[in-house]
């Protein structure tokens, strides 16, 4: 069969692009995936320096309500 309308050339030049498009779109879900686990690391450690913070900051009214209350 010959190839006479050079639609050969024209499909494997559509599965190189799709191969490529298909690259750059892993590479693409892999820095998203990262992004994401980052983005839970520093949500972890904004809830533990909220709770760290509420701590001292009741501790310290509380001694100054115990304090005015003497």
């Amino acid at each position: 069969m010959t190839d006479s309308n050079g639609w050969n050339e024209y499909k494997k030049f559509v599965v190189q692009e799709l191969r490529r498009s298909n690259d750059r779109l892993q590479g693409i879900e892999n820095k998203l995936s990262q992004i994401e686990r980052e983005i839970a690391v520093l949500k972890t450690k904004m809830y533990v320096g909220s709770a760290f913070v509420a701590v001292i900051f009741s501790g310290l009214v509380t001694i100054i309500v115990a304090s005015i209350g003497k």
